[in-house]
């Protein structure tokens, strides 16, 4: 199924509470992992430091989920401790909740997983939901391909299942999401397309994954829960480890529950594109400024590809074509751009392209 590294499930959220140093009483939500702590704009969880005696480094330690156990990994140049225990310059150690994390000599922080079950609880299955693209689900080992949904409904409810990060979704919430036009039928409906949904596991001969309970569905004890989404959003929350970037740029290729039109769906799918396109254009930033155009110059052809109406991917990629000599491409990148502006949102250029183009004219 391709990069799902994040898995979602009831525990896995956590919050980074700050008990020592200038930061102290301060309290940071993670919800997607992993993150990194430091002082600097690029850090997640960006923590003040002593003007004095600056100790924390820009990234000083990463946090992340392995296993449904905490971890720590060091950073930093001035050190990290779990406890009294010294982490050597990029070592991982698995950190209990409540346990004493000290970021160099001044910061100390604890980490807490927020609701739901705790780490240890026995993992039987394990469903894999890719839903950038295709929509592909694989259940305790068996691929589930989308030719075999017995109902396009059904594949909608189990990707929602799996934006609600495994917390338990209202009956309610459900149907004002899925059938907003039918109240009256909507209960039905949610109930037809769960029966579906069922079927569909067991004919493919893979484990039930779904539960109803206190008015509420559902996933089971026991799975552990890893989404495509979840993996590209935890991609782009790290954004300042140009790995990460790398990461963001390939698992956000495909549109998000590609052919369905629900209205939650297609403004997930909008909200997605923009951040995917956002990576695009920092990533090719960043070999632009190395000098590397010609994969700066790939990233953006992805960008305009996906949005030719993008300006500022559209500016870059005019901008490296010059700067990598090749002047004519960059005039008529140009032009295509001034004409999908006006063929489809009837607009003019702005004032970044149209300083390009007069310097490209010059």
């Amino acid at each position: 199924m391709g990069e799902l590294e994040v898995s979602t499930g009831p525990a896995y959220e956590a919050e980074v509470r700050v008990c020592e140093g200038p930061s102290k009483g301060e309290r940071h939500a993670i919800r997607a992992f992993p993150v990194d702590v430091g002082r600097g704009q690029e850090a997640a969880v960006r923590l003040k430091d002593d003007p004095d005696d600056p100790r924390l480094s820009r990234r000083h330690a990463r946090i992340a989920l392995q296993g449904g156990r905490l971890t720590v990994t060091d950073l930093s140049t001035n050190g990290t401790w779990i406890g009294e225990r010294h982490l050597e310059s990029g070592e991982t150690a698995a950190v209990r909740e409540g346990e004493p994390v000290w970021l160099g000599p001044h910061t100390m922080i604890t980490l807490h997983l927020v609701g739901g079950e705790r780490p240890g609880a026995p993992v039987e299955h394990a469903l894999g939901v890719r839903a950038l693209g295709r929509m592909e689900v694989r259940a305790g080992g068996i691929t589930i391909p989308e030719s075999a949904w017995q109902s396009r409904k059904a594949m909608v409810v189990l990707a929602y299942l799996c934006e609600s990060k495994g917390r338990p979704v209202a009956v309610d919430r459900l149907e004002d999401a899925l059938w907003p036009d039918a109240p009256e039928g909507a209960r039905q409906a949610l109930q037809t397309a769960v029966s579906r949904l069922r079927r569909t596991f067991r004919a493919a001969g893979a484990p039930e994954p779904i539960v109803f309970e206190h008015e509420a569905y559902a996933f089971a004890e026991g799975w552990e829960i890893r989404y495509d989404v979840a993996a590209f959003e935890a991609a782009c929350q790290s954004a300042g480890d140009e790995a990460a970037l790398a990461q963001a740029c390939r698992l956000g290729r495909g549109d998000f529950l590609e052919g369905h039109a629900d209205d939650w769906a297609v403004a997930r799918r909008r909200a997605l594109t923009a951040r995917w396109m956002d990576a695009l254009e920092a990533l090719a930033l960043r070999h632009e400024g190395r000098g590397i155009y010609s994969d700066a110059i790939a990233l953006l052809h992805e960008a305009v590809e996906r949005d030719p109406c993008r300006e500022s991917a559209q500016a870059a990629l005019i901008r490296c074509l010059d700067a990598a000599g090749r002047r004519e491409d960059a005039l008529r990148q140009y032009h295509d751009c001034v004409r999908a502006l006006k063929r489809i949102l009837n607009v003019a250029p702005g004032p970044e392209l149209l300083t390009w183009y007069e310097r490209l004219r010059a």
